[in-house]
């Protein structure tokens, strides 16, 4: 088995342990801190375009099963006030999550970290196959009562472009940062089926 698998095994066992409690999304409010970019690649452009897509994955992934995003300029208004900068890596703990939750309302509370981020080239006599890889590490905590369902958890996942059309190295490090998030939090969604119609 390689080191890849057995993290999502270990992420797997992780998440099915926390999700003995199950919500009922149509009355739980979900927060979603704003995410923050690690990553030691100098392109901002770059960086900005996995935050975006990474929360975009965790609003689609979260309002298509009905739970009730709180708007972020609420989220944000509570950060302010409670004057948490989650820049500073001191910051990033539990406790200050819960104290969103609290402050702003929400049951749920997600903060993403994309720790680092990197793309590869495999090249063949016929293709050149282009990898990106991300790694992302999060918190998913219940503010009402005060516990850690997900407590940093970490996992490298990674997008592959096609042999014949490989696509841009950068755009794989962006869609490797959905494929990461999908990969943690596949498990603790599983019993919240998509929403039809």
């Amino acid at each position: 088995m390689n080191r890849l698998f057995l993290l999502i095994v270990f992420v797997l066992s992780v998440v099915t342990a926390a999700s003995a409690q199950t919500y009922d999304p149509a009355t739980t409010k979900v927060a979603i801190v704003p995410i923050i970019n690690d990553s030691a690649d100098p392109w901002q452009e770059l960086k900005d375009k996995q935050k975006a897509e990474g929360a975009k994955y965790l609003v689609e992934a979260l309002t298509t099963r009905g739970f009730v995003l709180i708007s972020s300029e609420e989220v944000g208004k509570a950060i302010s006030k409670l004057t948490i900068d989650f820049n500073d890596d001191e910051q990033r703990t539990r406790a200050n999550l819960f104290r969103i939750g609290n402050e702003c309302g929400a049951t749920l509370v997600f903060f993403v970290v994309i720790v680092e981020s990197k793309q590869t080239t495999n090249t063949s006599l016929l293709t050149s196959r282009t990898n990106g890889f991300a790694t992302v590490k999060i918190w998913l905590v219940d503010a009402s009562k005060q516990e850690a369902i997900l407590n940093a958890v970490k996992l490298q996942g990674r997008s592959t472009g096609s042999g014949l059309v490989p696509g841009k190295g950068s755009e794989r490090q962006v869609v490797a940062v959905r494929n990461t998030i999908n990969d943690i939090l596949k498990a603790w969604l599983k019993p919240y089926p998509v929403k039809k119609g």
